[in-house]
């Protein structure tokens, strides 16, 4: 698997060489996100974040390293909300084949100063970089959360997957701050993933075991082959 790339919020600094952005402070502080898994390794990830802006105006915002060939899920729109006033504001949403996705504002819209939330939901595939047949027969999913550009505080992760899955033991982001919280409800497994504070530019791998009984025959012929 590739490595993850970092998150930008861009700014001047920043600014491609195509045409300049407007000069912004701001950077993203926190990040939630569910992963339901489907037995045929089908994703789908909703990511929840928490985004700071110190001084100008953010017309631009790129997360880089998501999952390649990502598709939007539209039932989920893409809206930045102000944590004081409510207020929300709708950017327009480019997605690459890369996993990279830029949200952008009309400088009018644009977020000031403040404290915003916004979240983005998508569907995905892991079957082609995120699946391992084990020698017991069972299959290992993979999801990771990238690197991003400044620390990250009271990072969550919340794994819906099918029945019988368990967080593989690689699945250890630091023994000071990693939690991990497994109920069984029967025809599924809810996980949950929490560490107080996350370094910059360091990825989160999540590791779930699957007994093979979950997983579609069709994935386990293709991962054999």
């Amino acid at each position: 698997r590739r490595a993850p790339s970092v998150l930008f919020l861009f700014a001047l600094v920043w600014a491609a060489p195509i045409r300049a952005r407007a000069w912004t402070e701001a950077q993203v502080t926190s990040v939630a996100a569910r992963v339901e898994l489907a037995s045929d390794a089908t994703a789908h990830v909703r990511l929840d974040l928490k985004i700071a802006v110190h001084g100008g105006f953010l017309t631009e915002l790129e997360l880089a390293g998501l999952d390649p060939g990502l598709e939007l899920d539209p039932s989920v729109p893409v809206v930045l909300t102000a944590v004081e006033s409510g207020e929300q504001r709708i950017p327009s949403v480019e997605v690459r084949r890369d996993g990279r996705v830029t949200f952008r504002f009309r400088t009018r819209e644009a977020p000031r100063r403040g404290q915003y939330t916004v979240s983005l939901a998508y569907v995905t595939s892991l079957a082609e970089r995120g699946v391992t047949m084990l020698e017991s027969g069972d299959v290992r999913f993979t999801w990771t959360l990238p690197g991003w550009r400044s620390g990250l505080d009271a990072v969550r992760i919340h794994v819906v997957a099918p029945r019988g899955a368990a967080p593989h033991t690689s699945t250890h982001w630091d023994d000071r701050t990693i939690t991990v919280a497994r109920r069984d409800l029967g025809d599924r497994v809810e996980i949950d993933l929490e560490r107080a504070h996350l370094p910059r530019t360091v990825p989160l791998v999540v590791a779930i075991d699957i007994p093979r009984t979950s997983v579609a025959a069709s994935l386990r012929t293709s991962v054999t082959a």
